[in-house]
């Protein structure tokens, strides 16, 4: 946890993608701010049997229009990690980082105005998607609009994540 902002900032990060981890730890050096690596899971290298686990593509789970790919998989699985950590760690929230991530504006300036969001919620999307989905404001906060989408976008490259969210 960063003594500052009292968000905890978790980077989802392939063991082979070390690349990747170097950029990610210079923007986030750059900006002053710690952060926990997370492991990512290796899509192609999970089996059917850990496949079956979490996931059946006749019945598919979460209603997508088509079936999930192993490489989808093991990053939703990857998240969970994420998920899991704030739940053992008892924090608020945390702010879950995939290593593909580019700042953009001061993070530690959305940190804090999600700090002080007053209503209930469990996932914000830090990331804006290609593709415009209808959506309406719910809240400004400083220079951030919380708005709430018809349909929620895809890409999950920077959220936060709030305890209830998670579990």
């Amino acid at each position: 946890q960063n003594a500052e902002n009292k968000a905890l900032i978790l980077l989802i990060n392939l063991d082979k993608s070390k690349d990747r981890l170097a950029i990610c730890d210079t923007q986030l050096a750059q900006s002053k701010l710690d952060y926990e690596r997370v492991p990512g899971i290796l899509g192609s290298a999970l089996d059917e049997v850990e496949v079956a686990q979490v996931y059946d593509a006749k019945k598919n789970n979460w209603g997508y229009y088509k079936s999930l790919t192993k490489g989808e998989i093991g990053c939703y699985l990857s998240h969970r990690k994420a998920w899991q950590l704030i739940i053992e760690k008892e924090i608020d929230f945390a702010i879950v980082l995939e290593d593909d991530f580019k700042l953009n504006g001061s993070l530690q300036d959305a940190i804090d105005a999600i700090s002080k969001i007053d209503i209930p919620w469990d996932c914000i999307k830090l990331t804006e998607c290609p593709v415009k989905r209808t959506s309406s404001i719910v809240k400004t906060l400083s220079n951030f609009d919380l708005v709430q989408y018809d349909k929620l976008p895809i890409r999950a490259a920077a959220q936060a994540i709030s305890r209830k969210g998670a579990e």
